[in-house]
């Protein structure tokens, strides 16, 4: 595929993933996280259930082709077990912004939400009710994760970005992502507590820049910190001396 048409179609799904981070936004705000169960359902999540399931079922396409990963089905499980050949899905962990409770949407005991999106696309009227808030969070972290992942390949291909001399192989490889969850949990907004490299910066920070750095092409999410970086890019996260 010509670079420029992977390019238009990483930005693409940017663009989607925006679009559906901008609704569930527009629901919380309605329907504050911290005031309501995860089991709460509606058919405005319903609406945004089935674009965000659609766009991790075409992302997971799009990725196994760019690794050039060999796949037996083009199911979810074969997907995933396929991105997933040298642990880099299990070394993601995202937080909500608006309460810290780390979790990784592609643990085989988080992935309940894929099942629920199926219900909403195949099991209706009943299906419906699988749109809850809790599922619809998992859904969107996971399609979060893999633009996060998908815009590093894409860095890959510029010449002048950090990343341009890495192997897209390393990526893959667990040993290539840092989780500082903890480091978050102790120091978020401590510039003095933590380095990155030889820079000090806070770890609230690193989470909120991080994960759609691309030369001008800059944005954060509203919804997530995402808390594992391709540390090959900035340096490995340490706690200095003295933060408890």
């Amino acid at each position: 595929m010509p670079a420029q048409e992977k390019i238009e179609r990483a930005l693409s799904m940017q663009g989607l993933y925006v679009e559906s981070e901008r609704q569930f936004a527009e629901f919380t705000n309605i329907i504050p996280l911290k005031a309501n169960p995860l089991e709460l359902y509606s058919p405005r999540l319903w609406g945004i259930l089935l674009s965000v399931g659609s766009q991790i079922d075409g992302l997971l396409k799009l990725l196994t082709e760019e690794f050039n990963l060999h796949v037996n089905s083009e199911k979810f499980p074969a997907q995933c077990q396929a991105l997933n050949s040298g642990g880099m899905l299990s070394a993601q962990k995202i937080t909500l912004r608006d309460k810290f409770a780390p979790f990784n949407p592609f643990e085989e005991e988080t992935r309940g939400w894929w099942e629920a999106y199926n219900a909403t696309k195949h099991d209706l009227p009943e299906g419906i009710y699988k749109a809850t808030l809790g599922n619809t969070i998992q859904a969107l972290g996971a399609l979060f994760i893999l633009n996060h992942i998908g815009n590093i390949l894409l860095m890959c291909t510029f010449p002048g970005s950090n990343v341009a001399r890495d192997p897209v192989e390393r990526v893959l490889r667990k040993v290539s992502w840092q989780v500082f969850e903890e480091e978050f949990r102790k120091a978020p907004d401590d510039p003095k507590g933590v380095t990155i490299g030889n820079l000090e910066i806070s770890p609230r920070l690193i989470a909120d820049l991080q994960p759609f750095r691309w030369g001008s092409h800059e944005w954060h999410s509203t919804v997530f910190y995402h808390l594992s970086i391709y540390w090959p890019v900035w340096g490995e996260i340490r706690l200095l001396k003295g933060v408890p």
